[in-house]
């Protein structure tokens, strides 16, 4: 099974390098004759952090912002095809999708991967709650102040509190500054029950080497 983090069926040939996923997969099993070892994946979630419109470009640094996030592109980061001169090709206004890993150091998402959008009946957050209003029903995330009075959290296991990271759909218009959800839920992998669980990312908090998330 392929999917979007929407839950829509995708197909493995739009499968892009620097594309985020999260696998479902057996036990990795060595090779007996010196090949790479190997696992059987029983399900791909693909997983962006940010479609939205570009709102700044500061070439210097290599650093653009979308909805109110700051996104540095690194010579790592893949550009797909419509975007021949990487962040020379971006503009403001420009509607991308990025797959990347929050740096919660620098402040900032690190891309992986950036890629155009034509058009979109909405607009997608994935970030972490930095303040939140319980009383006005707004939060923030990075510099997007959010009103999320239309909408509840799609799972109730969702509390919303700041430091949780959760997945956002916005209306594509800004309402009196602020942008306007139609979507909330927590955006944690949730992990079934295994003998075995590798997890990879990028450290967000460290307090020792045995306590860091």
């Amino acid at each position: 099974v392929i999917e979007d983090d929407e839950g829509r069926a995708i197909q493995a040939s739009q499968l892009k390098l620097g594309m985020q996923t999260v696998v479902q997969a057996s036990a990795v099993v060595a090779s007996t004759t010196g090949a790479t070892a190997t696992a059987t994946a029983s399900s791909i979630t693909v997983r962006s952090d940010i479609i939205g419109p570009v709102e700044s470009v500061t070439r210097s640094a290599g650093t653009l912002v979308a909805l109110g996030q700051t996104v540095a592109v690194v010579a790592d980061t893949v550009c797909d095809r419509a975007l021949p001169m990487g962040l020379a090709a971006l503009s403001v206004g420009s509607l991308i999708e990025v797959h990347g890993s929050y740096d919660a150091a620098a402040a900032r998402y690190v891309a992986n991967r950036i890629e155009r959008r034509s058009s979109g009946t909405a607009y997608k957050l994935r970030g972490t709650v930095a303040d939140l209003s319980l009383s006005a029903r707004t939060l923030m995330i990075g510099n997007a102040a959010i009103d999320w009075s239309a909408v509840a959290p799609a799972d109730p296991a969702v509390s919303l509190a700041p430091g949780q990271v959760i997945r956002l759909a916005l209306a594509t218009r800004m309402n009196s500054g602020l942008w306007r959800a139609t979507a909330l839920g927590g955006a944690k992998p949730a992990l079934e029950d295994r003998e075995l669980v590798e997890i990879e990312g990028r450290i967000s908090a460290f307090t020792s080497v045995t306590q860091f998330e």
